[in-house]
């Protein structure tokens, strides 16, 4: 069961739509470029099933929900490249930062186009695994680099030396 409540922020008390329908939440939602659906499970489920017995019992409609909007899968393999790629894009981006003496512009200019290069529409699966690929492999050359420097200041710095690193 849905309930639907819309409130004006002019009278935050009384709701200027309430509904419980099904139909007449769908459009309300609709009108404001919000999905809304209400699916069947294609086999008997209960509470305390295992995962893979409840998204099979909707594979029929998170298969079209993923063809439609064109959304992908996010399994074991995946996360597990998606935790290498966050490692690598975090050491690549601290190399940046600290190469050029704390410059939050660059690393915010590097990572739009990182974004634009894997994350549009305009990526195609080539062109991001690639870019990807690229960011991984520098964070390998980098990181044995960044390990022998031991100074994680970055190079503009005139903070004083902490205690335990040694003065120039």
């Amino acid at each position: 069961m849905s309930r639907l409540r819309i409130f004006d922020e002019g009278e935050p008390n009384i709701p200027r739509f309430e509904s419980h329908d099904h139909a007449r939440i769908e459009d309300e939602l609709g009108r404001r470029g919000i999905r809304f659906e209400a699916w069947t499970a294609a086999a008997p489920i209960a509470p305390g099933d295992p995962p893979e017995k409840v998204f099979d019992a909707y594979r029929g409609d998170i298969d079209r929900l993923m063809r439609l909007e064109g959304y992908q899968s996010f399994d074991a393999f995946t996360l597990i490249g998606f935790i290498i790629g966050m490692l690598s894009g975090s050491i690549v981006l601290t190399w940046l930062y600290l190469g050029t003496g704390g410059s939050i512009l660059a690393v915010a200019i590097w990572h739009t186009l990182f974004n634009m290069a894997t994350a549009t529409a305009a990526a195609t699966g080539v062109i991001a695994s690639s870019v990807s690929a690229m960011v991984i492999a520098l964070a390998l050359v980098i990181t044995p680099r960044l390990r022998r420097q031991g100074n994680m200041v970055p190079a503009a710095s005139t903070a004083p030396p902490s205690a335990d690193q040694p003065k120039p």
